[in-house]
């Protein structure tokens, strides 16, 4: 099952509000975004947000789930 959310349009929205919420509104003062590989529905989306350097780091991972 695919859940559409209201206002969120892409996996780079998804990685700002997960900056948003770890570290609260206009904590960053740039993001830069590339997309690799598509979100497909039906694969699990894994959002991590990770320090290195001073610098964050936030990535979003899918991983298939199985269905039976």
């Amino acid at each position: 099952m695919c859940i559409a959310l209201p206002g969120v349009d892409s996996t780079a929205a998804l990685l700002l509000d997960l900056a948003r919420r770890e570290l609260g509104d206009n904590a960053l003062k740039t993001f830069a975004f590339r997309g690799i590989s598509p979100a497909i529905c039906g694969e699990m989306l894994h959002l991590v947000l990770r320090s290195m350097n001073g610098d964050l780091e936030l990535g979003a991972f899918a991983r298939m789930v199985a269905t039976s």
